[in-house]
Formats: structure tokens, C-alpha cells, sequence
């Protein structure tokens, strides 16, 4: 209980800290990490302006030119003659992309439980197509094979302002989309790469502002058809970026038979010399009601944060720390989790990512759950 303390205690210090942020200005470089050294919005790389899913063209140049060891894209430059020849587009408008991650993972055993032990795991299979059918209007898909998941939406962009609209199936506008689904702050309140939701989504971004809302079904991954009574999911997120800063908020509502829920937060992203550092924090109130008898029913209130803070070595290489605290009811004192992780980011071609962390777990009651965990993410 002392060491759950101590680790809150960490994680406000981390939050203070975090607000200091945005009075430096940044110095020097996808994903959030690249975004925040570079001070690229999502929509730079991705077609998707929520970014996730297909890359565009300057996404595809910059995992190719910038991402990984200069030592290793200065030989493959110099050693084939046709190293940059490879382009993922068919005729002028038509482009390819993939995202294929496996996971190795290691959790210790407690001798009370029986469910953990050592395996490889296909995190994702995803292979996405767009048709940039006219200068303003991009018919979108994708298919995760590993998770049996889909997204598929139109998207007018390239407006006025930084105007556009997509309609379809599409992941939802709410907080900061780190790769690792299982940061807090993405595992416990239900926004991961499996979150897609059919809906329409409306944004504007006149830099450095930008504000984006979608009316969504509110399934948050569920491909069947919503027939709740026409009920739906209101999804906000808005924003500004200076320097290598990016600081905004995010809200998600939901009304269906028995369940009312609302999840709200700030979230930053700083970026200073070698150093990039993302912080998200969400509260969540949610309340289950009976469906005969709703003056019977059950209101509790949590939170989940997350810090990550990387320092790049070498372009490439770097290490990475974050730390994760999730209470899902404030009433109750035995429900915490927090988990520390410290961890190696290598790149050693371009399109080719590994990661290797160890994950100190800490929960309430205690359980000995930490993991060893590698990864390898190929991509374009």
C-alpha cells in the first residue's frame, strides 16, 4: 500500500513537471515520440487527420529518411543503387501500407494464479489501402488480420482552415494513440487500436489550433449493427501546438440501456534537446442503471494516467521510461494498479522497429505479475 502511495505521489510530481513544460520552449523529431521531436501533427504522416492507420507519402519519406540508424540508411543509400526506388503507390492516388507487430512475452508466475507464462503473440496484421480519388477526397480501408478488426471511411480534407469530414469506421478523436495498447490510459478506458466506432467526425485545424467531434454508435470496437434506441456516443477532442508543444483535452459521452458513461482529460506532449515526453490523464464517471427499475443504481468515479518520457541516444536508439496509475473507483481503497516500465527503443533499418521493456506491476491486493516483454515492428 506505501509503495501504491509512492508512486502516486511520483506520478503528481510528474504532472507538475509536466506544466512547467509549456513555459520552455522545445528544441530538436508515425508516432507520438516522432511527432513530438518533430512538432508534426498527426495529420502530417497519416492520412487519417486522428492519425493511426495508412501513412501518407510524407509519412512513408520519413520512416524511410529519418527514423532509423543514419549508419545503417547512409550504407543501404550508398550499397544499392535502388534503395529508394521502393514507393508504396500504384498509379498516382493509389497507396499501400502495413503494420505487422509480434510480441514476445514473459510474465512471472505467483502460486496463486495459473494463468501466466511465456509465449509469442501476433499484436497486429494490418494492411491498409487508399484511393485519393480527387485532391480533396480519400476513400480509406484497412483489415487487422491478427485482431479481426476493421476500419473503412470517406474523408473529404484538404479545405479551407484545415477543414475536413470523414464518415465511416473509423477510430474516435479522444486522447493521445500510443502504439503500447497497454498503457492505462488506453487499456482501462477503452480507446486502443481496437476502438474503431461507425460514425461521422467533423474537424478544423487553423494552426496552431485545432478542434475535432464525432456522433459515433458508441460500440467502441462491437461490428454488429446499434439498435439501442437510437442512442449514440458524442466524442470531442481540441487542442493547440507552439514550439514542440502540444497541449489539449479530450471528452467521450455514451447513453445506452443500463450504462451512462463519460470520459474526460487533458493530455501534453513536449519535446526538449533528446528528450520527448507524453502525458495523458482521464476521469471517468460512469453509472449502471437498471433497465426497470432506475432508481436502482450504481455511480463510481476513477482514473487512469500515463508518462512516458524517452531520451534519444543516436537517432534510432534510445531509452524510454513511463509510468502508469489506474484507480477505477475513488471510493474504494484495494482497487489501484500502477506499473513502472523501463525499456530499450532500437531501429536498426528503416521500416523495422524493435522494443524490449521490463514492466515492474503493482497491485492491490499484490500478486507477483511483472513481465518481460520484446517486440518487433515491421511497417510502411
Amino acid at each position: 500500500m506505501e509503495m501504491s502511495k509512492t508512486f502516486r505521489t511520483l506520478g503528481v510530481l510528474a504532472a507538475i513537471i509536466s506544466a512547467t513544460l509549456i513555459l520552455i520552449p522545445a528544441s530538436a523529431k508515425a508516432t507520438p515520440l516522432f511527432a513530438t521531436r518533430n512538432n508534426y501533427p498527426c495529420w502530417k504522416c497519416h492520412v487519417n487527420p486522428n492519425g493511426g492507420g495508412i501513412r501518407n507519402q510524407t509519412g512513408f519519406a520519413f520512416g524511410k529518411d529519418q527514423t532509423a540508424l543514419e549508419a545503417s540508411t547512409n550504407y543501404l543509400n550508398a550499397k544499392f543503387n535502388n534503395f529508394g526506388e521502393f514507393k508504396p503507390v500504384v498509379a498516382d492516388r493509389l497507396q499501400f501500407g502495413a503494420d505487422l507487430r509480434t510480441m514476445w512475452w514473459d510474465q512471472f508466475h505467483d502460486k496463486n494464479t495459473q494463468n501466466y507464462g511465456s509465449s509469442f503473440y501476433m499484436m497486429e496484421s494490418a494492411f491498409y489501402a487508399d484511393a485519393n480519388i480527387l485532391p480533396i477526397l480519400h476513400i480509406t480501408g484497412g483489415y487487422d488480420v491478427a485482431q479481426n478488426t476493421f476500419e473503412a471511411y470517406g474523408l473529404v480534407d484538404n479545405l479551407p482552415a484545415g477543414l475536413f469530414i470523414q464518415i465511416g469506421r473509423f477510430i474516435l478523436p479522444y486522447g493521445i494513440k500510443l502504439e503500447d495498447h497497454s498503457a492505462y490510459t488506453r487499456q482501462f478506458i477503452g480507446f486502443s487500436q481496437l476502438s474503431q466506432d461507425t460514425g461521422v467526425e467533423i474537424g478544423i485545424r487553423p494552426s496552431p489550433f485545432y478542434a475535432m467531434a464525432s456522433i459515433s454508435n458508441g460500440d467502441l470496437g462491437n461490428q454488429e449493427i446499434n439498435q439501442d434506441k437510437n442512442n449514440y456516443a458524442a466524442t470531442a477532442q481540441m487542442g493547440f501546438r507552439f514550439w514542440k508543444v502540444a497541449l489539449g483535452a479530450s471528452f467521450f459521452a455514451n447513453r445506452y440501456t443500463g450504462l451512462d458513461r463519460m470520459v474526460y482529460g487533458p493530455y501534453l506532449t513536449a519535446g526538449i534537446w533528446k528528450f520527448a515526453y507524453i502525458t495523458e490523464a482521464d476521469i471517468f464517471n460512469q453509472e449502471t442503471v437498471k433497465p426497470v427499475d432506475n432508481t436502482n443504481s450504481k455511480f463510481h468515479r476513477g482514473w487512469a494516467v500515463t508518462h512516458l518520457l524517452d531520451f534519444e541516444i543516436i537517432r534510432g536508439l534510445s531509452v524510454q521510461a513511463r509510468y502508469c496509475h489506474y484507480d477505477e473507483n475513488w471510493k474504494l481503497k484495494d482497487d489501484q494498479k500502477d506499473q513502472v516500465l523501463g525499456g530499450v527503443n532500437f531501429m536498426p533499418l528503416p521500416f523495422l522497429e524493435t522494443t524490449f521493456s521490463y514492466r515492474f506491476n503493482m497491485e492491490i491486493p499484490s500478486i507477483k505479475n511483472d513481465e518481460i516483454v520484446g517486440q518487433a515492428h515491421f511497417w510502411f
